[in-house]
């Protein structure tokens, strides 16, 4: 399905800065009429049972405001992770999309137990949105940042931006990093013919589907997540599109550390597509 075309969105909410700024996000770019069950899991732990039920009524009429069809739910976890109960409640409504703020930890706690959105994309399926702040609403025009790896996570980025520009209006750049391995003493880069066919034919995917998209291959002495922010901010990003492999294999881990480590270097949302399946 299509990201935003599907129309039902589960967004969890806990009631800090970035869930607001998640909400303002879903409002800017969900398509008119879409299905949005806004979700607190309540832990008990700062805010009464009335107080979960008052803040996710709140949000839910902030986004009928904005013309989506909006529910509020509130789940106790009873033992067990925050990131389970609203994997679970993304099954039962049917979710297309789950989007959610996020602190973006990079302390020792956030880089080994993992932040609540980390383990919500380690375990669904789902496409995850991201969100630390709120992309400025006076901005004129849109872009996306579309980060590929050259995998099997493509297809299923590619979609998703096709959707998120159709929605925004927004313009594409195709980012590639290319990858710079040492191995016991020895160097190896990626060929710039590689990386400059694969983006190529990611632009001209796009160009095809009607989304104005240009690209552009990076590469410097940073991580892949560190090269990835240091181009949305040059480039005034207001949302990155990433691909993801289904955890449990080695680049599945790989990519999923990219994800982590971007959300918390950056600011700009940052929307991970529906889980690739390697065959």
């Amino acid at each position: 399905m299509n990201t935003y075309e599907s129309r039902r969105i589960l967004l969890a909410v806990d009631g800090s800065a970035q869930s607001h700024s998640a909400v303002e996000v879903v409002a800017s770019f969900a398509p008119t009429r879409a299905i949005v069950k806004v979700l607190h899991v309540w832990t008990a732990d700062g805010k009464t049972r009335f107080q979960a039920e008052a803040l996710v009524a709140g949000y839910a009429a902030r986004l009928a405001r904005a013309e989506l069809v909006a529910s509020a739910e509130v789940r106790t976890r009873t033992g067990g992770r925050v990131s389970t109960r609203i994997v679970e409640a993304a099954d039962d409504f049917g979710a297309d999309l789950i989007a959610m703020g996020s602190r973006g930890r990079s302390d020792l706690g956030g880089l080994f137990l993992g932040s609540v959105s980390h383990e919500v994309v380690a375990h669904s399926e789902r496409p995850v949105l991201i969100v630390r702040a709120a992309p400025r609403p006076d901005k004129l025009f849109r872009r996306v940042l579309l980060a590929i790896a050259g995998g099997e996570e493509v297809p299923s980025a590619v979609t998703t931006a096709i959707a998120v520009s159709r929605r925004w209006d927004a313009e594409v750049i195709v980012c590639h990093v290319a990858r710079i391995l040492a191995v016991e003493g020895a160097v190896w880069v990626e060929p710039p013919g590689d990386s400059e066919a694969t983006v190529d034919a990611v632009v001209r995917q796009l160009q095809k589907a009607g989304v104005r998209a240009r690209g552009e291959v990076v590469s410097g002495a940073g991580s892949i997540a560190t090269e990835i922010a240091e181009a949305a901010e040059g480039w005034d990003a207001d949302l990155i599109v990433m691909g993801s492999r289904r955890p449990g294999e080695l680049r599945g881990l790989l990519t999923g550390a990219t994800d982590h480590a971007l959300v918390h270097q950056i600011q700009t949302p940052v929307l991970i597509a529906a889980r690739s399946r390697e065959v």
